[in-house]
């Protein structure tokens, strides 16, 4: 399997006459944010606490001499150098991240991601620590990590080329890249390729559509990063893929907000499609909150939607949401004409299945009503059209 080609190391040289003496006090050799990577150094403000003078000469001989080692391929002493350093400057970002590269030059990968992890760890914002971190986790064949890691670099450089193409050819080397590939191919027929937010975008969907729902959170949030501008229906398709992830981690209060948005850009868009996806999500996301008022809202407004356009397929599914709610809300009156409504939509649908679940939902709102001789014609007949259907599964949910 093809791996992405590490860039070239930082090389940290020593700092002019010029800034010796605000080094002396409380600065510390880093790579500055328009360097080419293999020099154009400046001077930041270190994180740790400050060197003596003698430790500073130290400090800058020993970072020299790595430079040295990695531009002479011995990474071996490289690595031991840059170890060294940091002894003296344990924060020092660059530092870690230089180590890393050799540690992947040497084929150490565990090694090489400890250290990019702390880079990163030390500077959230530096998006060379999420490059040196997705380069590791493709050596160790952690394909959907290093995804989230380039597009999380990509998010705090999104005109990077170096990021983008670590993470075009990170999903090219990945699991899914025989989904990918044929998708990136039609991108550079309309020279989308170099397009951040749409390579970002289709990257993190494709990791949904694989079920790895945490990485794909990662990427489709940085991608709202990197097209902070997009056209609203672009940042839609993603603010809906979010909430799908969100969604399937569990974590329904981050879920419910990107539908919250969802809404918000359908709305404003005039997209009444979308609004009804976004009703159905958010009122299907209250009611397992056992937030049941705000999930009625939801799914009548859904309801409402889809009978505008006429779509019987989601009106279907608004009505068997509503009698769930009304049932959990104790109004079963409600609940029953819901689910009598479904019935009626999914027969003319011709959905057999779909017809015998909701005779079955009828039969168990009768029955929670004390209502046992309509419960048992509803249970009699969601049997009657599992066993025409040879369905197991309705079979073995009807109790009669």
């Amino acid at each position: 399997m093809q791996r992405l080609e590490l860039a070239g190391f930082f090389m940290m040289k020593t700092p002019d006459k010029n800034t010796d003496r605000q080094m002396e006090t409380s600065e510390a050799v880093s790579e500055g944010p328009h360097s080419s990577g293999s020099g154009g150094l400046t001077v930041q403000k270190a994180q740790g606490d400050p060197q003596s003078p003698g430790q500073l000469a130290l400090f800058q001989k020993k970072v020299r001499l790595a430079g040295n080692a990695c531009a002479q391929a011995d990474f071996n002493l490289a690595v031991r150098l840059y170890g060294e350093a940091l002894k003296i400057d344990p924060r020092n970002h660059v530092l870690y991240s230089n180590r890393s590269a050799a540690y992947v030059k040497l084929g150490r990968y565990q090694n090489a991601l400890a250290d990019a992890v702390r880079a990163r760890e030390l500077s959230s914002t530096w998006p060379k620590a999420y490059y040196r971190e997705g380069v590791a986790l493709q050596h160790l064949n952690r394909h959907s990590e290093a995804l989230a890691a380039f597009a999380s670099g990509l998010s705090q450089e999104p005109k990077s080329e170096q990021m983008l193409e670590g993470l075009i050819e990170a999903a090219l080397s990945s699991p899914m890249a025989g989904s990918f590939e044929p998708t990136y191919r039609q991108l550079q027929a309309m020279r989308l390729d170099r397009h951040a937010f749409v390579i970002t975008s289709v990257i993190g969907q494709e990791l949904l559509g694989a079920h790895e729902f945490a990485p794909a959170a990662i990427v489709l949030e940085a991608a709202l990063l990197v097209g902070s501008t997009c056209s609203p229906k672009l940042r839609g398709s993603v603010l809906s893929a979010l909430s799908s992830a969100f969604w399937a981690l569990n974590d329904l209060d981050k879920a419910l907000s990107y539908m919250q948005q969802d809404l918000a850009v359908a709305r404003a868009m005039s997209d009444t499609a979308g609004e009804c996806r976004a009703h159905a999500n958010l009122g299907s996301a209250f009611f397992s909150k056992g937030m049941y008022k705000e999930a009625l809202q939801s799914h009548k407004a859904q309801l409402v939607l889809a009978m505008r356009l006429k779509d019987t397929t989601s009106a279907a599914q608004a009505l068997t949401s509503l009698g769930h709610v009304h049932t959990a809300l104790g109004d079963l009156s409600m609940a029953l004409a819901s689910h009598q409504q479904c019935v009626q939509l999914v027969a003319e649908l011709g959905d057999r299945v779909l017809e015998a679940r909701e005779t079955g939902n009828v039969g168990a709102v009768y029955l929670a009503m004390g209502d046992f001789e309509n419960a048992l014609q509803c249970h009699l007949a969601h049997l009657a059209i599992a066993h025409s259907l040879n369905d197991r599964v309705e079979e073995a949910k009807v109790s009669v």
